[in-house]
């Protein structure tokens, strides 16, 4: 059986590639919130874990995503099962939020 490539370089860049997307996206997030006079659809979109959980959670669940992936990337069925089940579970809590409104 052949040795299966070492997949801790590839989590910690999906990690990241996380935290650059997170920064950028959630202080896009934060000036549309407006300090709480404006609109959280962008929040509930990109982050919907943190409204529904705490805020902290937002900025690691984008890291979490990238270092999950990365960390399977080399196992291709194990990587679609992997972003099947983060899809499904990203937009039902973008369903919670929206259902929160």
């Amino acid at each position: 059986m052949p040795e299966s490539p070492n997949s801790i370089p590839g989590a910690f860049a999906g990690f990241g590639l996380g935290v650059i997307v997170t920064i950028p996206l959630a202080l896009v997030a934060i000036v549309q919130a407006g300090a709480g006079h404006g609109s959280y659809v962008l929040a509930g979109l990109a982050f919907p874990f943190a409204i529904l959980l705490h805020p902290i959670v937002g900025l690691v669940q984008l890291p979490a995503y990238g270092a999950a992936i990365g960390l399977l990337w080399n196992r291709p069925r194990a990587l679609r099962d992997l972003c099947a089940a983060l899809t499904c579970a990203h937009l039902l809590a973008i369903l919670l939020c929206l259902a929160m409104k």
